[in-house]
């Protein structure tokens, strides 16, 4: 599926759809889901893409997975990033060297993307990548709960044609979801509202409580790290200035 073709990539994010965004995402989850163990998963993930500490083409498959995000400086909402996550191992609990390859190289990729005149979601999903990628070694605040995005649906405010997402299993609170399309919304019972959807070529009837507004379950609680890390600080502070800040200061490019 071209995980190692950067040029694929780069294609994804400056789509001006989410298409190819998207069919990267279920692919990935499809092939890490094959694996039996974490283990495996990371290895295949993050080892295959990671050699002679060199992280760049996992920088842009986070990169890529971030481009769903509405709100880039969230953690909450970068759903896809979490999930992945979450299959191969909680990547807060990486050793450091590891997110220190990881932060170095996505501010590497931001300073090459200055210099190349990239498209500007290029730069915006670099820095939420960035940003994610600090959050895993470098204890960040966690947003009030009031932050966290409603994905309850309204069915009074459900509209035929409207797309939102179905949860598969209703017993299960972070079941996987499928994208639905609302055909048709049913009165005879009001007020308790009923729809007919549209979920991968076949119809069926559902009940609010199954339809959602996001992909994947919001994140409840963001868990931060209990680590410091003076030397990765220093490291990440250092390396924005002098590859980030300080060119754009002398150079007449609108970068940022």
């Amino acid at each position: 599926i071209g995980l190692s073709d950067i040029h694929m990539l780069q294609g994804a994010i400056e789509s001006d759809n989410f298409a190819k965004s998207d069919f990267l995402f279920m692919s990935l989850v499809h092939l890490l889901q094959k694996f039996s163990s974490e283990s495996d998963r990371k290895e295949f993930l993050l080892d295959s893409n990671t050699t002679n500490g060199d992280a760049y083409t996992l920088v842009y498959i986070f990169m890529v997975l971030a481009k769903n995000c509405s709100n880039y400086s969230d953690h909450a909402l970068m759903h896809r990033c979490n999930y992945i996550s979450s299959l191969i191992g909680d990547m807060r609990k990486y050793d450091l060297a590891d997110i220190e390859v990881f932060i170095s190289d996505a501010i590497s990729v931001l300073s090459g993307s200055k210099k190349r005149l990239c498209h500007e979601k290029e730069v915006h999903l670099g820095v939420a990548v960035l940003d994610w990628f600090v959050g895993l070694g470098i204890q960040k605040c966690s947003p009030p709960s009031s932050n966290i995005p409603n994905d309850s649906v309204d069915p009074n405010e459900v509209r035929e044609g409207e797309e939102l997402w179905y949860v598969i299993d209703g017993n299960k609170e972070e079941s996987e979801r499928v994208k639905a399309s609302i055909v048709k919304v049913h009165t005879d019972d009001f007020p308790n509202l009923y729809f007919t959807i549209q979920v991968e070529g076949l119809s069926k009837q559902t009940i609010a409580s199954r339809l959602k507004k996001h992909p994947l379950h919001p994140t409840k609680e963001i868990v931060t790290t209990t680590r410091s890390n003076e030397r990765l600080i220093k490291m990440v502070e250092e390396s924005v200035v002098s590859k980030i800040v300080t060119p754009c200061f002398f150079d007449e490019t609108d970068f940022l």
